[in-house]
C-alpha cells in the first residue's frame, strides 16, 4: 500500500521542550534509576516548590525502567529513551560520578563513554543515535521505546478488530496466532505488503513515516493543521468508502494501513480455505485489488474507520485542504491587522 493513525489517551509528552533521543547504557541505568527515585521522593518531601521537579525526575526514572524492563540481561545495545535536556543533564551528573568514583572498571568506562557522547552532542550537535555505541542493530532499536510501543500497540489492536469484523461479516478469518508479522522502521523500506506464505498468513509493514508523525506531534501542536492523509491507489482513490481519506490523528492513518494489508491476508486465505467462508465472497474476483479484495476492505473501513475521517476521496481532500490553508492565511492577516 502507498503511504504518505483513537484509542487510549496519548502518552505524556513534554510541552515546549526540545526532546532528545538518548541510548541509556545498562550500568548508567542501574546507577540512575534508584538515585532518580530517591531524588524525586526528596523533592516531594520538601513541599510544593519541588513538585514539578519531582514529577520530572519520577517520569525519567519510569522511562528508563520501562525501556530496560523488557530485557533479560544487560547485554546488547542499550534501549533509547526520549527525554528533555534537563533530564539529560541529570543523567550527565550521574555519569560524571560513575567515571570518577565507581569501583568497577566497566562502570567507570560506561560513565566516560556516555560523557563523550554527551559532549559531542552538546558541542558539535552530533545526535546520540548517530554515534556508534548507541546505534542499534535493527531499525526498531534506533527509535525511542515510547514511539515503538505506541505504534505496535495500535497495529496489534487493529488486527484484533479486523479479525472480529471478518468473522462477523464473512464467517471465517485467518488465524492470527499463526501469522508471520514483520515490522520495520527503516526509511529504505517504506512499503507494506501482506498475503500468505508457506501455508501461513504473513504481513510486512514499513512504518518509518509513523515515527516521523509521532515525533512531530510530540514536539508541536501545529503539525495536524492540514490533517494526516492516507493515500490509496489511483484506481480507487476517489471511492467514498475505500478511497483516500484525511484524518485529524495519524493513528487513524496507521489503522488504515493495517486494514488495507489485512484485507490482502483475508484475500489469500480465501483462496485456500473458501469452504469455511460464507457466500459473500462467492464469485468475486479475488486477485489484486479487484472486487473480492474491495469487498473485504470495504467491510473493515466502514465498520472501523470511515466515521473518524475528516473527508473521504482524493478530490474532497484537496478541496478541504485548500479551504484550511485559506482559513489559516486569513487568520494570520486578522492578527496582523489587530
Amino acid at each position: 500500500m502507498k503511504q504518505i493513525t483513537t484509542f487510549d489517551a496519548a502518552p505524556f509528552v513534554w510541552e515546549g521542550a526540545d526532546l532528545v533521543d538518548v541510548p541509556v547504557p545498562y550500568y548508567l541505568y542501574l546507577e540512575a534509576h534508584s538515585r532518580l527515585q530517591d531524588a524525586a521522593e526528596d523533592k516531594r518531601f520538601h513541599g510544593e516548590e519541588g513538585d514539578d521537579e519531582a514529577f520530572n525526575l519520577g517520569c525519567l526514572a519510569d522511562a528508563i525502567d520501562s525501556a530496560w524492563g523488557t530485557r533479560d540481561s544487560g547485554r546488547g545495545r542499550p534501549p533509547v529513551v526520549t527525554m528533555t535536556p534537563d533530564q539529560l543533564e541529570r543523567l550527565v551528573w550521574y555519569a560524571e560520578d560513575m567515571s570518577n568514583f565507581m569501583d568497577l572498571p566497566a562502570e567507570r568506562a560506561c560513565g566516560r563513554r556516555f560523557l563523550d557522547k554527551y559532549y559531542r552532542w552538546k558541542n558539535d550537535g552530533t545526535p546520540f543515535l548517530g554515534q556508534s555505541k548507541g546505534q542499534g542493530q535493527s531499525s526498531r532499536d534506533k527509535l525511542p521505546s515510547a514511539a515503538v510501543e505506541e505504534i505496535e500497540r495500535i497495529v496489534h489492536r487493529t488486527l484484533k478488530e479486523c479479525d472480529r469484523v471478518t468473522w462477523d461479516v464473512f464467517g471465517h478469518a485467518p488465524d492470527l496466532d499463526r501469522m508471520k508479522m514483520r515490522i520495520t522502521y527503516s526509511p529504505n523500506q517504506p512499503r507494506s505488503r501482506a498475503g500468505r506464505h508457506t501455508g501461513r498468513p504473513w504481513m510486512s509493514l514499513g512504518l518509518f513515516e509513523f515515527y516521523a508523525y509521532w515525533r512531530a506531534t510530540a514536539t508541536s501542536s501545529d503539525q495536524a493543521s492540514l490533517g494526516f492523509q492516507m493515500c490509496e491507489y489511483k484506481s480507487f482513490a476517489e471511492n467514498a468508502l475505500i478511497g483516500s481519506a484525511l484524518f485529524e490523528d495519524w493513528r487513524d492513518v496507521l489503522r488504515g494501513v493495517v486494514m488495507h494489508e489485512y484485507a490482502h491476508v483475508v484475500q489469500y486465505d480465501y483462496k485456500y480455505a473458501r469452504r469455511h467462508y460464507n457466500s459473500k465472497l462467492r464469485g468475486a474476483d479475488i486477485t489484486g485489488h479487484k472486487d473480492g479484495w474491495r469487498t473485504i476492505y470495504r467491510a473493515l473501513r466502514t465498520r472501523l474507520l470511515n466515521d473518524r475521517a475528516i473527508c473521504l476521496g482524493e478530490s474532497n481532500i484537496r478541496v478541504w485542504r485548500e479551504k484550511a490553508r485559506d482559513h489559516a492565511f486569513n487568520k494570520i492577516l486578522d492578527e496582523v491587522e489587530l
